[in-house]
């Protein structure tokens, strides 16, 4: 740091802080600390001189890249009606439910009566992987479990 004595309006005494003979700036200096401090950064120059050679080169070849920008959105349209992805698709397996009503049945009376009539009948169904049920009172429920390549909407309707 400098210690400074008097100072005019040409000139400004030194007390301290230079050495004999050492050069130094005293117009124009931040010119000469904005090269220092860039020169220490100089990863950030090359990335600035790049973004702007890409720019460049955008708005010289403004047509292409707008024709680019067209081709690519038409392409991502045809693509997203075509795509056959659901955007929330449906993991549950291929399953028909039968909900039964048997008012003033106990569950047993609901298994023996209702329940277990209804899974043996399903027994014989094509691509059948298995059956389940509950009983409680007056309500029974049966859950007919198809293979996982069977078309929900090639199972069997019950009514």
């Amino acid at each position: 740091m400098l210690q400074l004595g008097l100072i005019t309006h040409d000139w400004a005494e030194v007390l301290s802080g230079l050495k004999p003979n050492a050069e130094y700036v005293f117009k124009n200096s931040y010119i000469i600390k904005a090269d220092i401090e860039k020169s220490g950064t100089s990863h950030d120059h090359r990335l600035a001189n790049m973004l702007d050679a890409i720019i460049r080169l955008a708005i010289q070849c403004s047509t292409l890249i707008i024709i680019s920008v067209v081709v690519l959105i038409a392409l991502g349209l045809r693509n997203a009606t075509r795509s056959l992805i659901d955007a929330a698709p449906d993991i549950t397996n291929s399953q028909v439910v039968i909900n039964t009503e048997a008012p003033g049945y106990t569950p047993l009376e609901v298994e023996q009566r209702v329940s277990y009539p209804i899974e043996t009948a399903m027994a014989g169904l094509p691509n059948l992987n298995h059956t389940r049920s509950l009983s409680r009172y007056g309500l029974s429920q049966i859950t007919v479990i198809f293979n996982d390549d069977t078309d929900i909407y090639y199972c069997p309707t019950i009514s």
